[in-house]
């Protein structure tokens, strides 16, 4: 699994958001109303949404397949999982998918353990999440829920704000 390094600055600002489903016009919508994120994480279930506004994409963008994100010869190069070193912390991104994320996070939680994260960003479930475990060594756990076909409410996303020493996230609706 690759690792990608990026330094958004002393406080920085991710816009996080999964299982768009076709509904590009809602991440255009998402990507006018945050064009200050310092940078985006989609995780996975729509990377024809993700192509469809790449040119308007106004930062940085890591992503990752989902199990929905059919057409292996179009995106085979996106990787179902990764991890970003973000501001000081480790992210573990993935869609969840392969870690049965629809029954539980156990298996998420020893995935981000084992790369020595200790932020998991997930989708697939279509359901907004969000955990803390604090031992052996604190683990934050944030599920966005879905842009595209949300499971009880209206379309929603993340935010995560975090500086070296404070993370805060927050979940939102369009």
């Amino acid at each position: 699994m690759k690792e990608k390094t990026e330094m958004c600055g002393e406080r920085m600002k991710v816009l996080i958001f999964s299982d768009t489903h076709g509904r590009a016009a809602r991440v255009r919508a998402l990507l006018r109303l945050h064009r200050d994120a310092d940078c985006a994480v989609f995780l996975g279930d729509g990377l024809g949404d993700i192509d469809a506004c790449r040119g308007e994409l106004p930062m940085p963008l890591w992503e990752v397949r989902g199990n929905c994100d059919g057409f292996p010869a179009l995106w085979e190069h996106i990787p179902t999982e990764q991890i970003v070193a973000l501001g000081g912390h480790r992210l573990f991104l993935t869609h969840g998918h392969l870690y049965g994320a629809k029954s539980g996070c156990g298996a998420l939680i020893g995935a981000a353990r084992r790369a020595d994260c200790n932020i998991v960003l997930f989708g697939h479930t279509h359901e907004r999440y969000e955990a803390y475990i604090g031992e052996p060594k604190p683990l934050y756990l944030f599920n966005p829920g879905s842009l595209g076909s949300p499971r009880g409410g209206n379309p929603s996303y993340g935010l995560l704000q975090a500086d070296e020493k404070n993370i805060l996230f927050s979940h939102g609706e369009l």
